[in-house]
């Protein structure tokens, strides 16, 4: 069970040299999708209005790359999530692949439909969906869980 600081095996490595973790408390859905996660951090980097996310979460709800956010510094000295100063036009699903599929086949196709995608725990893909691309994306999306390649999570859809 994951609790308190830790999270998932999931580390993405930020280009910018001032990027900063800051800790997004994590809500369990209706079906307690991850329960045992209480928070997720996203490297980010400082704005004028904020810190912009460079991470696709995978268990954050309503947050996508792209966004700005504010954060506080938590007694621990951490920054932790306080609220949303600018939404990016980008929209973040998730998806949880079958035995069968293959997850290299998978971001490969992603990624031609012009998405950015992370893969952790093996099977849990996070994609990130520029507005110009999500009906296309969701059409791909919709015909793999149809033909049950995967189950399929809106973290946050701007369309």
């Amino acid at each position: 069970m994951v609790t308190g600081m830790e999270f998932s095996d999931h580390k993405h490595i930020s280009p910018n040299a001032d990027a900063v973790e800051i800790w997004f408390p994590v809500q369990p859905d209706d079906d307690n999708y991850r329960k045992s996660q209480e928070w997720e951090q996203l490297w980010s980097w400082p704005t004028s209005e904020g810190y912009r996310v460079d991470n696709i979460p995978f268990f954050v709800k309503e947050i996508s790359r792209g966004d700005i956010v504010r954060a506080a510094k938590a007694p621990g000295g951490w920054l932790r999530f306080e609220s949303m100063a600018q939404a990016s036009d980008h929209s973040t699903f998730r998806i949880f692949l079958n035995e069968e599929t293959p997850p290299e086949k998978v971001l490969a196709e992603l990624r031609d439909l012009g998405c950015e995608v992370e893969l952790t725990l093996g099977n849990l893909v996070a994609i990130d969906v520029p507005a110009e691309r999500e009906e296309r994306v969701w059409a791909h999306l919709q015909s793999g869980l149809s033909i049950g390649h995967w189950d399929l999570q809106v973290g946050c859809s701007r369309a």
